[in-house]
């Protein structure tokens, strides 16, 4: 299925700025600010400029910076929407706490995380456990999980990811930790990483997969749309709008507008939350 390219990406400092008729400097009555997961912003970016076409005088500001940065800024209140892949990490849930933080969020889609290998790597199928094992260190050779005998190479993605966050919770649980020697890194670098590299191993958003690399099944269970739909796929990550208790009216109507994007979020390659 086809997604919008992200055009011209530079994840070291992403500052993405699309606007529609060129809206004037300041704070626009019909201006909001979205900022969160760069594994998701291009189909932010997509559905942005389809709102923006649609609605004249609309000014939507996009910044890709990591979703716990998404939630941060929506804590601090120097943006109106965040756009999270999984839950918050696990200081900035405790701070929330503390401070009595009210936040909703909205659904919009889920995506299945996968673990990614070179396609030449025989192997079609891990389990959690043994997903956990390699991530934390415990097994570090191919031949140990029916590979070809070798040592894997872990790459994981930035501790601010979503994305990370997400895979750490799911497969690491709350009690271990990835492995020293694991490499990290950007969003981006993942798949060509992976994709030059036998020995490599990594995980991402499904929609995020290419032929240059290989998904591995999940305990014999391929990520589809099906399976990540009713969540017999047991890595499901959902991919939500999240905002303060108190959303301007300019902010409730794009979130209405990018829950109904069905086209745009089909796009991507993310299975609707809602869709029967």
């Amino acid at each position: 299925m086809p997604r919008p390219s992200p055009r011209a990406f530079q994840f070291a400092a992403l500052v993405l700025l699309v606007a529609w008729g060129g809206a004037a400097s300041g704070v626009e009555p019909n201006s909001v600010q979205v900022r969160g997961s760069t594994t998701f912003m291009p189909v932010a970016q997509h559905i942005a400029e389809s709102y923006m076409k649609e609605q004249p005088g609309a000014a939507i500001t996009l910044a890709g910076s990591g979703s716990a940065r998404g939630y941060k800024s929506i804590m601090d209140g120097t943006t109106d929407i965040a756009l999270v892949d999984g839950p918050p990490p696990l200081d900035l849930k405790r701070e929330m706490d503390r401070h009595g933080t009210k936040l909703v969020s909205l659904t919009v889609a889920y995506s299945a995380m996968v673990a990614v290998v070179h396609p030449s790597n025989p192997i079609i199928s891990l389990t959690p456990e043994q997903l956990r094992h390699v991530f934390t260190g415990r097994i570090t050779d191919w031949k140990l999980l029916g590979g070809k005998a070798g040592p894997i190479q872990v790459f994981i993605g930035s501790p601010t990811s979503g994305m990370t966050q997400a895979w750490k919770t799911a497969v690491l649980g709350a009690d271990d930790v990835f492995m020293a020697k694991a490499v990290v890194l950007r969003g981006r670098e993942k798949l060509p990483k992976v994709a030059s590299n036998p020995a490599a191993i990594t995980f991402m958003s499904s929609s995020e997969v290419d032929k240059h690399v290989r998904a591995l099944q999940t305990s014999g269970i391929a990520a589809t749309t099906q399976t990540v739909l009713n969540g017999t796929y047991p890595l499901r990550i959902s991919v939500m709008l999240i905002t303060s208790d108190k959303p301007s009216p300019a902010t409730q109507r794009f979130m209405q507008y990018f829950s109904a994007h069905r086209k745009g979020i089909e796009m991507a390659g993310l299975v609707i939350a809602d869709k029967k």
